[in-house]
């Protein structure tokens, strides 16, 4: 008998735990602020538009701007950036973050990028790095977009960084080759950040997806990125999956394969949807009972628990 009322009491709790209603517990409510850059125009054959006028990287800032806008963010958007222009966006960018009720900051680039001694960086467009050494001094140390979200009450820091894309500088640097790797490395990051490059270290990254228009890792952050109630990490999942996928299955686009760290310690949805109708429990059917059995008992074997 005993046996038998921890069996009932065990179905009942499965029952209630697959029917009831599903987590409501979201990120806290607060505001949500971004900072997009695609740089595209670099000078002469390093330039990341096409003959016919297409510059994904800068359809990549006005996508991901209007897609970040309709999921609630405040957006500072910018493209073909100098160095200085850079600099003035991410200090705009910390300035806000310091003086406002923010608990998500996101950056995204688009661009040239590559690591150079253990370092990411991203290219402004007037930066011409004809010597390894110049690089620190011409483009933007990716730590210092970290630096910029080092603000208290922040739930989340998210950095995106579409910037592996093939890389024309590095051919001046060949007998370098010890001091740098195609496209970007692998970082250490601060706590409650989430960091998404387009591709594994040391690949480059399409600057044009089979879309026409978009990179290919900002084509799939764009085609998943309004998914209701999954959170970053299922997102960027299936982020890395549609761009192998893509990848794969066409012949003009070199194999990819995005990389994701994340040390996130709560989880973050870009999009909420609260509107699902919980389901309410079966009822069961009563069952005949012959003999006198103890009134929980019956009540467990009716279907009332």
């Amino acid at each position: 008998m005993k046996t038998i009322i921890t069996l009932l009491i065990s179905l009942c709790s499965l029952v209630s735990m697959l029917y009831a209603q599903p987590d409501k517990d979201w990120s806290r409510e607060g505001k949500k602020l971004a900072l997009i850059i695609g740089n595209a125009n670099y000078p002469g054959i390093n330039t990341l538009c096409f003959r016919d006028g297409t510059c994904p990287p800068v359809n990549d800032a006005d996508d991901l701007d209007a897609a970040l806008k309709s999921l609630g963010f405040e957006v500072l958007k910018y493209t073909d950036l100098s160095k200085g222009g850079m600099e003035k966006a991410l200090d705009e960018f910390g300035t806000k973050l310091r003086s406002g009720d923010y608990v998500v900051a996101l950056a995204h680039f688009s661009g040239h990028g590559s690591e150079v001694k253990g370092t990411n960086y991203i290219y402004p467009v007037d930066a011409s790095p004809l010597h390894i050494a110049d690089v620190s001094s011409e483009c933007i140390d990716v730590n210092a977009i970290l630096g910029k979200m080092d603000t208290p009450g922040l739930d989340a820091r998210i950095v995106l960084l579409d910037a592996c894309r093939s890389n024309p500088y590095e051919k001046a640097w060949s007998r370098y080759r010890d001091q740098y790797i195609s496209g970007l490395g692998y970082m250490t990051t601060p706590s409650n950040t989430f960091v998404g490059f387009a591709a594994r270290p040391g690949a480059p990254a399409s600057n044009l997806s089979y879309n026409g228009r978009n990179g290919l890792y900002t084509e799939a952050i764009l085609k998943h990125i309004k998914t209701p109630n999954l959170s970053i990490n299922d997102i960027f999942t299936m982020v890395g999956n549609t761009v192998v996928d893509i990848s794969n299955k066409h012949k003009d686009i070199k194999p990819q394969e995005p990389v994701m760290l994340s040390n996130l310690t709560g989880i973050l949805y870009f999009k909420q949807d609260n509107t699902q109708v919980s389901r309410p429990l079966p009822q069961l059917p009563p069952v005949a009972i012959k003999r006198d059995l103890p009134a929980p008992v019956k009540q467990l074997l009716n279907g009332t628990c």
